[in-house]
């Protein structure tokens, strides 16, 4: 007879679970090998100038703003020059592609672009290992002392591609049904693979030895239930649940929604 949703090979189970203190806003959504945060009031132009990511946009009905948007690439070729000159200008947010973003919609940002997050979004950022932020633009905002943060012009330009970008669409991606929940692979690279599973009875999957996965709870309510708990781990939208490396086997309940990051 039909089973639940189940993965075999590499799964994962849990030992800790961090419920965002806001679940009704999602304000701390954030999962993977490296974890951070944008939260509206405005991006902040070549932050995040970073090895290969992802970014999720997961706008909450009725809060996204009019102009939510992207800031994704160049739209013409630039040199050390041209952008020091746009910069010192104050032009720069006029030579990057600003990209209307929708609830759902999945970026893949490559190595070495310039990015940030606008105001009115949330997103959930999935990227390889990393701290390291060099800051091109910062809108001459002040701190709370009257003074404009530093920039990293030199370093950024050192890792920074300056050739234009494409314009940014959605693709078209596959659903797979299975009894108990819905599996969409949003991206896969050497580093990291991401998929958005809508668990309508019970998703199980087992956790190996390999690596480590991260379940994220982006809507609905849930509970995970492993070999190693006495009852299950309640989570709700919002939460993020670390599933360290051999745990065994573990199975997903209730109606949720989940982002589900392996390496």
């Amino acid at each position: 007879g039909l089973s639940p949703c189940s993965e075999s090979g590499d799964g994962e189970v849990v030992e800790s679970a961090e419920q965002a203190r806001d679940r009704e806003s999602l304000r701390a959504l954030a999962a993977s090998l490296a974890v951070n945060q944008h939260l509206g009031g405005g991006g902040r132009l070549g932050e995040g100038i970073l090895p290969v990511h992802l970014l999720h946009a997961v706008l909450a009905e009725g809060d996204a703003e009019e102009d939510a948007e992207l800031i994704y690439g160049f739209e013409h070729p630039m040199d050390r020059d041209r952008l020091w000159e746009a910069i010192d200008e104050g032009r720069l947010e006029n030579m990057v592609h600003h990209i209307p973003v929708h609830k759902g919609d999945v970026f893949f940002v490559h190595p070495g672009t310039v990015h940030a997050i606008g105001k009115g979004i949330v997103i959930v950022e999935v990227q390889e290992s990393s701290n390291l932020t060099y800051r091109l633009y910062d809108y001459n905002r002040k701190d709370k002392n009257g003074k404009k943060r530093p920039l990293h012009f030199d370093k950024a330009v050192d890792v920074l591609d300056m050739s234009p970008v494409r314009i940014i669409r959605q693709p078209q991606r596959m659903v797979k049904y299975y009894f108990g929940c819905a599996r969409e692979l949003l991206c896969r690279c050497e580093y990291f693979e991401v998929e958005r599973i809508q668990v309508t009875k019970g998703f199980s999957f087992s956790v190996l030895d390999t690596s480590f996965q991260v379940l994220l709870c982006i809507d609905g309510n849930g509970g995970l239930e492993t070999d190693e708990s006495n009852k299950p781990v309640r989570f709700d939208k919002g939460a993020c649940l670390f599933l360290p490396a051999s745990l065994g086997r573990c199975h997903v309940i209730g109606e949720c929604t989940l982002l589900k990051v392996r390496c």
